[in-house]
Protein backbone atom coordinates (compact mmCIF):
# COMPACT_ATOMS: atom_id res chain seq x y z
CA UNK A 1 0.00 0.00 0.00
CA UNK A 2 1.46 3.28 -0.83
CA UNK A 3 0.09 6.48 0.76
CA UNK A 4 -0.04 9.35 -1.02
CA UNK A 5 -0.75 13.53 0.27
CA UNK A 6 -1.70 16.87 -0.53
CA UNK A 7 -0.47 19.27 1.34
CA UNK A 8 -3.37 21.67 0.18
CA UNK A 9 -7.15 22.59 -0.26
CA UNK A 10 -9.11 19.78 -2.29
CA UNK A 11 -10.30 22.57 -4.11
CA UNK A 12 -6.81 23.62 -5.74
CA UNK A 13 -6.35 23.57 -9.52
CA UNK A 14 -2.80 22.36 -8.98
CA UNK A 15 -2.19 19.27 -7.26
CA UNK A 16 1.14 17.49 -6.99
CA UNK A 17 -0.04 14.55 -4.92
CA UNK A 18 -3.08 13.62 -6.96
CA UNK A 19 -1.08 14.07 -9.99
CA UNK A 20 1.06 11.21 -8.39
CA UNK A 21 -1.62 9.05 -7.64
CA UNK A 22 -2.83 9.02 -10.72
CA UNK A 23 0.03 8.64 -12.70
CA UNK A 24 0.48 4.88 -10.43
CA UNK A 25 -2.75 3.71 -11.60
CA UNK A 26 -3.82 0.99 -13.17
CA UNK A 27 -5.44 -2.80 -13.92
CA UNK A 28 -6.21 -4.00 -10.41
CA UNK A 29 -5.13 -1.09 -8.49
CA UNK A 30 -7.86 0.81 -5.82
CA UNK A 31 -7.59 3.97 -4.98
CA UNK A 32 -8.72 4.78 -1.46
CA UNK A 33 -9.67 8.21 -0.20
CA UNK A 34 -10.98 9.28 3.25
CA UNK A 35 -13.58 11.17 1.79
CA UNK A 36 -14.98 12.48 -1.78
CA UNK A 37 -14.29 16.30 -1.22
CA UNK A 38 -10.50 14.85 -0.84
CA UNK A 39 -10.26 13.77 -4.62
CA UNK A 40 -11.90 16.24 -7.03
CA UNK A 41 -12.49 19.89 -6.37
CA UNK A 42 -16.36 19.96 -7.60
CA UNK A 43 -19.02 17.50 -8.83
CA UNK A 44 -17.89 17.72 -12.05
CA UNK A 45 -13.89 17.51 -11.49
CA UNK A 46 -14.64 14.48 -9.39
CA UNK A 47 -16.38 12.68 -12.44
CA UNK A 48 -13.33 13.57 -14.49
CA UNK A 49 -10.93 11.91 -12.15
CA UNK A 50 -12.92 9.40 -11.57
CA UNK A 51 -13.42 9.19 -15.35
CA UNK A 52 -9.26 9.22 -15.35
CA UNK A 53 -8.95 6.33 -12.94
CA UNK A 54 -11.35 3.66 -15.15
CA UNK A 55 -10.00 4.57 -18.06
CA UNK A 56 -6.62 3.24 -16.57
CA UNK A 57 -9.00 -0.03 -15.59
CA UNK A 58 -8.27 0.71 -11.63
CA UNK A 59 -10.88 0.96 -8.60
CA UNK A 60 -12.17 3.51 -6.82
CA UNK A 61 -13.48 3.62 -3.11
CA UNK A 62 -14.34 6.37 -1.20
CA UNK A 63 -14.96 5.49 2.86
CA UNK A 64 -17.25 7.75 4.13
CA UNK A 65 -19.61 7.59 1.60
CA UNK A 66 -19.20 3.63 1.05
CA UNK A 67 -18.13 3.86 -2.68
CA UNK A 68 -16.41 1.07 -4.19
CA UNK A 69 -16.41 1.30 -8.04
CA UNK A 70 -14.90 -2.09 -7.76
CA UNK A 71 -18.85 -2.83 -7.05
CA UNK A 72 -22.11 -3.16 -9.00
CA UNK A 73 -23.35 -0.90 -6.41
CA UNK A 74 -20.33 1.76 -6.36
CA UNK A 75 -20.64 1.56 -10.22
CA UNK A 76 -24.41 2.74 -10.11
CA UNK A 77 -23.75 5.67 -7.75
CA UNK A 78 -20.76 6.88 -10.18
CA UNK A 79 -23.01 7.08 -12.83
CA UNK A 80 -25.87 8.66 -11.43
CA UNK A 81 -23.35 11.16 -10.38
CA UNK A 82 -21.74 11.43 -13.98
CA UNK A 83 -25.56 12.27 -15.17
CA UNK A 84 -25.77 14.96 -12.40
CA UNK A 85 -22.31 16.68 -13.00
CA UNK A 86 -23.52 17.24 -16.77
CA UNK A 87 -26.40 18.43 -15.86
CA UNK A 88 -28.43 17.06 -18.77
CA UNK A 89 -29.76 13.88 -18.85
CA UNK A 90 -32.50 11.55 -20.53
CA UNK A 91 -34.28 8.41 -19.04
CA UNK A 92 -34.86 5.82 -22.20
CA UNK A 93 -37.10 2.79 -21.91
CA UNK A 94 -34.23 -0.01 -22.98
CA UNK A 95 -37.62 -2.03 -24.19
CA UNK A 96 -39.52 0.76 -25.85
CA UNK A 97 -43.23 1.50 -24.71
CA UNK A 98 -44.30 1.01 -28.24
CA UNK A 99 -43.07 -2.66 -28.64
CA UNK A 100 -45.44 -4.02 -30.97
CA UNK A 101 -43.84 -3.45 -33.91
CA UNK A 102 -39.87 -5.02 -33.42
CA UNK A 103 -40.42 -7.17 -29.89
CA UNK A 104 -42.78 -10.13 -30.18
CA UNK A 105 -44.38 -11.15 -27.19
CA UNK A 106 -43.90 -14.66 -26.28
CA UNK A 107 -46.76 -16.78 -26.10
CA UNK A 108 -46.36 -17.31 -22.38
CA UNK A 109 -46.45 -14.04 -21.32
CA UNK A 110 -49.64 -11.52 -21.82
CA UNK A 111 -49.35 -8.15 -23.21
CA UNK A 112 -50.33 -6.20 -19.88
CA UNK A 113 -47.52 -8.11 -18.24
CA UNK A 114 -45.19 -6.75 -20.38
CA UNK A 115 -46.94 -3.15 -20.38
CA UNK A 116 -46.13 -3.52 -16.26
CA UNK A 117 -42.49 -4.54 -17.14
CA UNK A 118 -41.30 -2.06 -19.06
CA UNK A 119 -41.81 0.93 -16.80
CA UNK A 120 -39.76 -0.92 -14.11
CA UNK A 121 -36.48 -0.24 -13.27
CA UNK A 122 -34.43 -3.12 -14.55
CA UNK A 123 -35.83 -0.76 -18.19
CA UNK A 124 -34.48 1.83 -17.27
CA UNK A 125 -31.66 3.77 -18.05
CA UNK A 126 -29.59 7.23 -18.23
CA UNK A 127 -28.56 8.66 -22.16
CA UNK A 128 -26.23 11.96 -22.48
CA UNK A 129 -29.53 12.65 -24.79
CA UNK A 130 -32.55 11.43 -26.73
CA UNK A 131 -32.55 9.10 -29.24
CA UNK A 132 -34.67 9.67 -32.32
CA UNK A 133 -38.07 8.16 -32.61
CA UNK A 134 -36.79 5.56 -34.94
CA UNK A 135 -33.81 4.71 -32.88
CA UNK A 136 -35.87 4.53 -29.66
CA UNK A 137 -39.04 2.35 -30.64
CA UNK A 138 -36.50 -0.02 -33.01
CA UNK A 139 -35.39 -3.58 -32.85
CA UNK A 140 -33.11 -4.64 -30.67
CA UNK A 141 -30.36 -5.36 -33.64
CA UNK A 142 -29.35 -3.75 -36.74
CA UNK A 143 -26.99 -1.08 -37.43
CA UNK A 144 -30.44 1.28 -36.48
CA UNK A 145 -31.42 -0.48 -33.34
CA UNK A 146 -31.20 0.13 -30.11
CA UNK A 147 -28.38 -1.61 -29.01
CA UNK A 148 -26.48 0.23 -31.91
CA UNK A 149 -28.32 3.64 -30.25
CA UNK A 150 -27.05 2.95 -26.68
CA UNK A 151 -23.57 2.23 -27.46
CA UNK A 152 -23.31 5.32 -29.73
CA UNK A 153 -25.26 7.89 -28.25
CA UNK A 154 -24.17 7.59 -24.48
CA UNK A 155 -20.27 6.53 -22.91
CA UNK A 156 -21.89 6.12 -19.26
CA UNK A 157 -20.74 3.04 -17.94
CA UNK A 158 -24.19 1.85 -16.66
CA UNK A 159 -25.02 0.99 -20.37
CA UNK A 160 -21.15 -0.69 -21.04
CA UNK A 161 -22.45 -2.99 -18.06
CA UNK A 162 -25.89 -3.15 -19.54
CA UNK A 163 -24.69 -4.26 -22.83
CA UNK A 164 -22.38 -6.39 -21.80
CA UNK A 165 -24.77 -9.50 -20.62
CA UNK A 166 -27.15 -8.70 -23.77
CA UNK A 167 -25.47 -8.92 -27.02
CA UNK A 168 -28.15 -10.55 -29.15
CA UNK A 169 -31.43 -9.69 -27.04
CA UNK A 170 -33.42 -7.72 -24.39
CA UNK A 171 -36.16 -9.70 -22.77
CA UNK A 172 -38.81 -9.49 -20.34
CA UNK A 173 -36.32 -11.57 -18.14
CA UNK A 174 -33.66 -9.79 -18.32
CA UNK A 175 -35.55 -7.03 -17.57
CA UNK A 176 -36.47 -8.79 -14.45
CA UNK A 177 -33.34 -9.94 -13.25
CA UNK A 178 -31.48 -6.40 -13.76
CA UNK A 179 -34.15 -4.84 -11.79
CA UNK A 180 -33.65 -7.01 -8.82
CA UNK A 181 -29.97 -6.67 -9.36
CA UNK A 182 -30.45 -2.83 -9.28
CA UNK A 183 -32.73 -2.99 -6.00
CA UNK A 184 -30.86 -5.06 -4.29
CA UNK A 185 -27.70 -2.57 -4.93
CA UNK A 186 -29.32 0.59 -3.82
CA UNK A 187 -30.99 -0.82 -0.59
CA UNK A 188 -27.57 -1.73 0.29
CA UNK A 189 -26.04 1.45 -0.29
CA UNK A 190 -29.10 3.07 0.92
CA UNK A 191 -30.64 0.37 3.94
CA UNK A 192 -33.59 1.05 5.34
CA UNK A 193 -32.86 2.20 8.86
CA UNK A 194 -34.10 -0.04 12.12
CA UNK A 195 -38.02 0.46 12.94
CA UNK A 196 -38.28 2.66 10.09
CA UNK A 197 -42.30 2.82 8.72
CA UNK A 198 -42.58 4.94 5.75
CA UNK A 199 -45.87 7.52 5.53
CA UNK A 200 -46.38 6.50 2.03
CA UNK A 201 -47.16 2.84 3.24
CA UNK A 202 -50.50 1.35 4.52
CA UNK A 203 -51.44 -1.63 6.82
CA UNK A 204 -54.08 -2.22 4.85
CA UNK A 205 -53.38 -3.92 1.32
CA UNK A 206 -55.10 -2.06 -1.21
CA UNK A 207 -57.71 -4.22 -3.25
CA UNK A 208 -56.83 -4.12 -7.12
CA UNK A 209 -59.17 -5.49 -9.62
CA UNK A 210 -57.67 -7.11 -13.03
CA UNK A 211 -60.30 -6.35 -15.70
CA UNK A 212 -60.93 -8.59 -18.01
CA UNK A 213 -63.52 -9.22 -21.02
CA UNK A 214 -66.13 -10.71 -18.55
CA UNK A 215 -65.87 -7.35 -16.86
CA UNK A 216 -67.03 -5.08 -20.30
CA UNK A 217 -69.45 -7.48 -20.69
CA UNK A 218 -71.40 -6.85 -17.36
CA UNK A 219 -70.58 -3.31 -17.76
CA UNK A 220 -72.32 -3.21 -21.09
CA UNK A 221 -69.39 -2.30 -22.91
CA UNK A 222 -69.05 -5.10 -24.93
CA UNK A 223 -72.26 -7.56 -26.19
CA UNK A 224 -71.69 -11.17 -26.19
CA UNK A 225 -72.06 -12.73 -29.86
CA UNK A 226 -70.23 -9.23 -31.54
CA UNK A 227 -67.45 -9.40 -34.30
CA UNK A 228 -63.95 -8.78 -33.17
CA UNK A 229 -62.36 -7.06 -36.23
CA UNK A 230 -58.29 -7.72 -36.80
CA UNK A 231 -56.91 -3.74 -37.05
CA UNK A 232 -54.27 -5.31 -39.03
CA UNK A 233 -55.43 -5.70 -43.38
CA UNK A 234 -54.21 -8.56 -44.02
CA UNK A 235 -55.94 -10.18 -41.49
CA UNK A 236 -59.43 -8.98 -42.12
CA UNK A 237 -61.08 -12.22 -43.25
CA UNK A 238 -60.03 -13.83 -39.28
CA UNK A 239 -63.57 -11.72 -37.71
CA UNK A 240 -63.31 -13.66 -34.77
CA UNK A 241 -67.05 -13.78 -31.81
CA UNK A 242 -67.07 -12.64 -28.46
CA UNK A 243 -68.91 -15.16 -26.20
CA UNK A 244 -70.67 -14.46 -23.27
CA UNK A 245 -68.41 -15.81 -20.77
CA UNK A 246 -65.84 -13.78 -22.30
CA UNK A 247 -63.83 -16.19 -24.20
CA UNK A 248 -63.17 -15.47 -28.10
CA UNK A 249 -63.84 -17.88 -30.78
CA UNK A 250 -61.77 -17.87 -34.10
CA UNK A 251 -62.84 -20.85 -36.60
CA UNK A 252 -64.26 -23.15 -34.08
CA UNK A 253 -61.26 -22.69 -32.07
CA UNK A 254 -62.09 -20.72 -28.32
CA UNK A 255 -59.43 -18.39 -26.82
CA UNK A 256 -58.94 -17.43 -23.31
CA UNK A 257 -57.62 -13.89 -23.60
CA UNK A 258 -57.38 -11.20 -26.45
CA UNK A 259 -53.33 -11.68 -26.86
CA UNK A 260 -53.78 -15.98 -27.32
CA UNK A 261 -56.58 -15.04 -29.86
CA UNK A 262 -54.43 -12.62 -31.56
CA UNK A 263 -51.24 -14.60 -31.63
CA UNK A 264 -53.24 -17.81 -33.30
CA UNK A 265 -54.13 -15.29 -35.82
CA UNK A 266 -50.65 -13.36 -36.74
CA UNK A 267 -48.39 -15.98 -35.56
CA UNK A 268 -46.46 -14.31 -33.14
CA UNK A 269 -46.36 -12.34 -29.82
CA UNK A 270 -49.17 -9.49 -30.30
CA UNK A 271 -51.19 -7.79 -27.90
CA UNK A 272 -54.65 -8.71 -28.53
CA UNK A 273 -56.13 -5.73 -26.65
CA UNK A 274 -54.99 -3.75 -29.32
CA UNK A 275 -55.16 -6.06 -32.15
CA UNK A 276 -58.92 -6.29 -32.30
CA UNK A 277 -61.70 -3.64 -33.16
CA UNK A 278 -65.03 -3.43 -32.04
CA UNK A 279 -65.71 -0.86 -34.71
CA UNK A 280 -63.86 -0.59 -37.70
CA UNK A 281 -64.43 2.86 -38.91
CA UNK A 282 -63.25 4.67 -35.66
CA UNK A 283 -60.88 1.75 -35.11
CA UNK A 284 -62.16 1.46 -31.33
CA UNK A 285 -60.43 -1.12 -29.95
CA UNK A 286 -60.50 -3.67 -26.55
CA UNK A 287 -58.03 -1.45 -25.25
CA UNK A 288 -60.38 1.31 -25.98
CA UNK A 289 -63.11 -0.19 -24.20
CA UNK A 290 -61.30 -0.77 -21.39
CA UNK A 291 -60.04 2.45 -20.59
CA UNK A 292 -63.59 3.75 -20.98
CA UNK A 293 -64.51 0.99 -18.38
CA UNK A 294 -61.93 2.25 -15.75
CA UNK A 295 -62.64 6.12 -16.20
CA UNK A 296 -65.90 5.48 -15.81
CA UNK A 297 -66.20 2.71 -12.62
CA UNK A 298 -62.99 4.42 -11.05
CA UNK A 299 -61.50 1.39 -10.09
CA UNK A 300 -58.28 0.43 -8.57
CA UNK A 301 -56.52 -1.44 -11.25
CA UNK A 302 -53.79 -4.09 -11.30
CA UNK A 303 -50.85 -2.17 -13.09
CA UNK A 304 -50.73 -4.17 -15.53
CA UNK A 305 -53.74 -2.40 -16.63
CA UNK A 306 -52.70 1.27 -16.73
CA UNK A 307 -52.81 1.38 -20.17
CA UNK A 308 -49.61 3.63 -22.38
CA UNK A 309 -51.83 5.91 -25.02
CA UNK A 310 -48.85 6.06 -27.23
CA UNK A 311 -49.07 2.25 -28.07
CA UNK A 312 -52.57 2.44 -29.70
CA UNK A 313 -51.07 4.10 -32.52
CA UNK A 314 -50.11 1.59 -35.67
Amino acid sequence: MTIFEDQTSGTRAKRPGLDKVLAKLGPGVVLVVWRLDRLGRSLSHLVEVLKVIEAKGAGFVSLSESIDTTSAGGRLVFHMMAALARGKYAIEHIMPRKWLAHWPLPSNIEDGERDRTIHTLGNLTLLTGKLNSKVSNGPWLGSEGKRSGLEAHDVLMLNRELLKGADNEWTDQAIRERTLELANTITQIWPVPPNHKSGFTTDKPIKRKKIQLPDLINGGLLVPGMPLFPRIGKYSDKVATLLPEGQIEINGTVFDSPSSAAYNITGKGTNGWWFFLTDQSSKTSLRNIRRSYIDNMSVDVEEDDELDDDEDDE
